[in-house]
């Protein structure tokens, strides 16, 4: 299985387990995004080459755990955001974070985007390629350092052996 194909099954992968369904236009419709985002983040997209990362192989034995981890974290970000819906008006509820790629290929930083993305109350407002960060904005805290503390555990525990 080539690179590409496992990038597309991951990425459809964490489509449908944002979306919490899989059916067939589900799945039509993840894998015709998932084919979109590969094709359209290239290494040369983010002004580098792509270092040699996880083989087929572990990055597929790792998927599994990855997309788990990825639904236990969309559950605690879907509680802490009708925590946030539930606070008074004149409380702060938001923040912008960004996080910095680190040794994300182009892969990661869009796998990064796509999952922060669909958690409930989090948008990917910007890639900064010239930075070398995506900045978020972010519902459910009060400053940015949970939220970017968090996403860089997921990425070094978790993403990084299924999407570097």
């Amino acid at each position: 299985m080539t690179a590409s194909a496992l990038a597309i099954i991951a990425l459809t992968a964490v489509y449908l387990a944002a979306l919490g369904r899989v059916g067939g236009w589900d799945i039509a419709i993840g894998a015709a995004l998932a084919t979109v985002i590969r094709w359209s983040v290239r290494p040369h997209a983010l002004g580098r080459s792509t270092p040699a990362g996880p083989s087929a192989v572990s990055r597929l034995a790792w998927l599994g755990p990855f997309l788990a981890v990825l639904v236990v974290r969309g559950v605690g970000a879907s509680v802490r955001f009708l925590r946030c819906i539930r606070r008074r008006a004149n409380e702060p509820c938001g923040a912008f974070v960004a996080i910095p790629f680190g040794d994300r290929t182009p892969l990661g930083v869009t796998v990064t985007g796509l999952y922060a993305s669909l958690e409930p109350g989090t948008v990917l407002v910007d890639v900064d390629d010239e930075a070398r960060v995506m900045l978020f904005q972010v519902a459910d805290l009060g400053n940015g350092e949970p939220f970017r503390r968090d996403t860089e555990r997921f990425y070094q525990r978790w993403q990084r052996r299924v999407a570097p």
